[in-house]
């Protein structure tokens, strides 16, 4: 009799192992789901930011286009994005809702924007990139 109840201890034990291994699979699984939609995400980004966006809210990792803060914390996690691409988009006169947005993601206490904003006229930097980070100054 003892011998039995020992070995539905472990039986019981073995499933509850295979219970966490089951879980632990089916996170892993979503996980890789998810990067792979990123991945391909990004590639379309890179070709047509709309498109790319477009993409990723038809996969839920954006919840919504019509919410800029929810597009612009997704643009400033994802790390996979070209930069450039990424500050040609923001930089758009249409996306201007976006650009608030994300700049109220970063941290500017104690920087002097007026004087950056001069800096990067003087050395020539692309009209875009100025109403980027001149608008940092309007949106405070």
């Amino acid at each position: 009799m003892f011998l039995f109840l020992f070995i539905i201890y472990f039986k019981q034990e073995d499933a509850d192992i295979l219970d966490k291994d089951l879980e632990s699979y089916a996170v892993l699984y979503k996980r890789r789901q998810e990067k792979e939609i990123l991945v391909k995400g990004t590639v379309k980004f890179d070709d047509n930011p709309k498109a790319g966006l477009l993409y990723l809210e038809e996969h839920k990792m954006i919840s919504s286009l019509n919410d800029p803060v929810a597009v612009a914390q997704f643009l400033k996690s994802s790390t996979r994005l070209s930069k450039k691409l990424l500050g040609e988009y923001i930089a758009k006169p249409a996306n201007l809702e976006v650009l608030k947005a994300f700049i109220r993601l970063f941290d500017f206490d104690g920087v002097c924007i007026s004087t950056r904003c001069m800096d990067i006229e003087i050395q020539g930097v692309s009209s875009p990139h100025i109403h980027i980070i001149c608008s940092i100054e309007t949106t405070g």
